[in-house]
């Protein structure tokens, strides 16, 4: 039997995901991969990947026309990225190069995230909904039955058979890896096995992982439930009360995806135009779009992994209760097995 609990799971709106308004081309609005900022204007300027402009903004308008680059509600599902572990991602020389191709060499700074600019943010977020835990061996299981017998003894008799139920499922794991991409923050996420086509051994629940090495984190859940059924009883019968018990354990492994989103700036020590464009307009401040210029999720991704073991005891029993009636008196006798 599979026990299950609602997954709850706050998900990341990925920037630059999404089409722009009055352009119904998905594949255009990902292809804007940098924006400049005119700090003396306030206006936005966002190109595409070949250089050409896509269009001028104010604060306004550029939050109205991309309302994905506004900063997320992270809660535990994102963290803030800063410019240090911006730069632990997979694929981060390529972002370097980009920008060293788009704006040329020289000194700068590499900021994310920066105050007067929070309508361009950079996070780290969890990239799955649920986390399919894998094993390499199945689960092993042990059962036990214990049974008590009892008699009617009359001339009319009835049975009350009332049939319970209890499971249990813990599972503790330990973080093995931790991700680059950010320091000690914690991750909501959701946890599932499949479900064991010999055993019913399965799984889904969720957590909480925090992003440090070693660091311990579970989950538990108990489900009980009855029915109950009566039955005639001829004269003599022999009847017993059953409580069937299994356990089951399985070591699990799991690997949480975080994925670097947003945007990186690139603060030159001098003003400079674009190297397509070298009579234009000149900047200070540039910002290059993670998902833009790195489009392989792999150059942007770093993960936490964790393994640990999942507990599993089931129980179900039958509890007879039996009546039955003489001529004279009405008698009745109740046999339990406690859950």
């Amino acid at each position: 039997m599979k026990f299950i609990l609602v997954l709850l799971y706050l998900g990341a709106q990925t920037a630059l995901g999404l089409p722009v308004a009055g352009d119904t081309n998905l594949h255009s609005a990902r292809a804007i991969t940098h924006l400049k900022h005119d700090t003396l204007t306030g206006r936005y300027y966002l190109y595409r990947r070949d250089g050409s402009l896509h269009g001028i903004y104010n604060k306004r308008s550029l939050a109205d026309e991309f309302p994905y680059l506004q900063a997320r509600d992270g809660g535990s599902s994102c963290s803030p990225l800063d410019a240090d572990h911006a730069q632990q991602m997979p694929g981060w020389s390529k972002l370097e190069q980009y920008a060293k191709s788009t704006w040329g060499n020289g000194g700068w700074n590499i900021v994310t995230n920066p105050p007067q600019y929070q309508d361009s943010p950079a996070n780290a977020c969890v990239d799955a909904s649920v986390v399919q835990l894998t094993a390499d061996a199945p689960p092993t299981c042990s059962n036990q039955t214990s049974i008590v017998h009892g008699t009617v003894d009359g001339t009319k008799g009835s049975v009350t058979i009332e049939q319970g139920s209890a499971h249990s499922v813990s599972g503790s794991w330990s973080v093995t890896k931790t991700t680059t991409l950010t320091d000690g923050f914690s991750f909501s996420l959701g946890l599932s096995l499949p479900e064991d086509a010999d055993t019913d051994f399965g799984f889904e629940d969720t957590s909480t992982v925090t992003n440090e090495q070693s660091k311990s984190f579970s989950t538990s859940t108990n489900d009980t439930n009855g029915i109950s059924l009566q039955i005639d009883s001829p004269k003599g019968k022999d009847c017993s009360v059953t409580l069937n018990t299994q356990t089951c354990n399985q070591n699990t492994k799991g690997s949480l995806p975080i994925v670097a989103t947003g945007w990186v700036w690139f603060n030159y020590d001098d003003k400079r135009a674009p190297l397509a464009d070298p009579k234009g307009a000149t900047h200070y401040k540039y910002a290059a779009s993670i998902e833009g210029v790195l489009t392989n999720k792999a150059d942007r991704t770093s993960t936490i992994e964790f393994q640990g073991p999942i507990n599993m005891i089931s129980k179900s029993g039958y509890v007879g209760r039996y009546m039955w009636e003489t001529p004279l008196s009405k008698y009745e006798i109740r046999i339990e097995s406690s859950l």
